[in-house]
């Protein structure tokens, strides 16, 4: 949602004085120029306050960058699928909405894809064989159970004809149908053996298919996993922020590779905004945990928002590779956050007042600067005549304090020519 500021016409009535205020001296300017005369700076315009050093009360204010965060967020990281680098084939847009279930990253899968097609073959043979080997256990078990069956009925024959009285018969046959049952018998316990080994057989054979078709199976559903978690989908809605590619200065973009593991993208949870900032090492010291500040968005500069620091890390780390200034991390909340025009990656200035202090101030107004052979130096125009060279503490936009040279009364004058 789009935010309108009505632009206020108290400003306009101050840019319009100032611009006529500027016309004026370049006219007087010129004029000066055209009779011969050097041209001076223009006059400070009168505040009806005398030039000179006073002791005040001087209220330092520090000024820190920084922008909005989220604490907490959905990180999109490149998975580890075996392939690598990964090359990015769909990426939303950095800054776009989207809903929940809609595609934010998704990588090239060409290779899996590849894969899965022998692995689809593999897991239909091993399918085939594991059936195959099914039924040839059931024939083979059902051809040992039709032999026992065979067996058992020529033994209860043998039996019957063995049973037969003796007186009956004659010695000879007696032996012969005796040895018959014998023999019988022993059919019957070969054909229970052939059985149990028929049974063992297959079960081995049945349970080594099954095994095989199984890794066959888990190889199949693990690269299936693996090209379905190439797709990274938003579990909410949200507003999609691209990660930074650090080997090119920018954001990542379709047609990069990445690396396992390395975040793409993010979206970030819009209830839980803050204020990241940096405080430079030189300034160590003027900031703790607890100090009120007034941030204010460069997007929305006329919308102060109040906040108090939470916390300033205790290491500084350097800037970047190229930088020998170090900073420390700041993490400011604020006392109200408007998801709808404050999003995450929005630079925001951060102004800390430290408590007012008795100092001796000049007014910048009688302050000038000249080159010196390790920077520059201040000076301050005396009222008597001539320069005052002075050491300078902290300014604001009037008054800077004064750490040596000048004492307290001192009168000055403006410093309308330079030195």
């Amino acid at each position: 949602m789009s935010r309108v500021f009505p632009f206020r016409t108290h400003r306009l009535r101050r840019i319009v004085l100032a611009s006529t205020i500027a016309v004026v001296a370049v006219v007087a300017g010129l004029g000066v120029a055209a009779c011969g005369g050097v041209v001076e700076a223009p006059a400070v315009a009168a505040t009806g306050e005398e030039l000179q050093v006073t002791r005040k009360p001087f209220a330092e204010r520090l000024l820190l960058s920084g922008e909005i965060a989220a604490e907490e967020a959905v990180i999109f990281v490149a998975p580890n699928v075996g392939v690598w680098p990964l090359d990015l084939r769909g990426l939303a847009d950095d800054g776009s909405a989207v809903a929940a279930g809609d595609i934010v990253v998704r990588f090239d899968n060409s290779s899996l894809t590849w894969q899965i097609e022998t692995l689809y073959s593999r897991l239909d043979e091993a399918s085939n064989s594991l059936a195959a080997s099914i039924e040839q256990a059931r024939d083979a078990i059902a051809q040992a159970e039709f032999e026992l069956t065979e067996a058992r009925g020529h033994l209860q024959k043998a039996e019957i004809d063995a049973a037969v009285p003796a007186e009956l018969m004659a010695e000879q046959e007696i032996e012969r149908r005796r040895l018959e049952r014998d023999k019988a018998l022993l059919e019957v316990e070969a054909a229970e053996k052939e059985l149990q080994s028929a049974r063992e057989e297959g079960e081995a054979s049945v349970r080594i298919s099954a095994s095989q078709r199984e890794t066959a199976r888990r190889a199949v559903e693990r690269v299936e996993s693996d090209i379905a978690a190439l797709v990274l989908e938003a579990p909410q809605a949200g507003l999609v922020l691209v990660s930074e590619d650090l080997q090119h200065g920018r954001p990542l973009r379709i047609g990069d590779s990445v690396f396992p593991g390395l975040e793409v993208a993010r979206l970030p949870d819009l209830g839980s905004l803050y204020v990241e900032a940096r405080l430079f090492d030189v300034d160590d010291g003027r900031l703790e945990p607890g100090q009120r500040v007034v941030a204010t968005l460069d997007a929305y500069p006329d919308e102060p928002l109040e906040g108090r620091v939470r916390t300033v890390e205790a290491i500084a780390e350097q800037v970047n590779a190229s930088s020998a200034r170090r900073v420390f991390r700041v993490t400011i909340d604020l006392e109200s956050v408007d998801a709808e025009w404050m999003l995450p990656g929005m630079s925001v200035k951060v102004e800390v007042a430290d408590a007012a202090r008795e100092a001796l101030v000049v007014p910048r107004a009688a302050l000038a600067f000249a080159p010196k052979s390790d920077g520059l130096v201040a000076r301050a125009r005396l009222a008597a005549g001539g320069w005052a060279e002075i050491e300078l503490g902290p300014c604001d936009g009037q008054r800077c304090v004064v750490a040596a040279g000048l004492d307290d009364g001192v009168r000055l004058a403006p410093a309308r020519e330079t030195m």
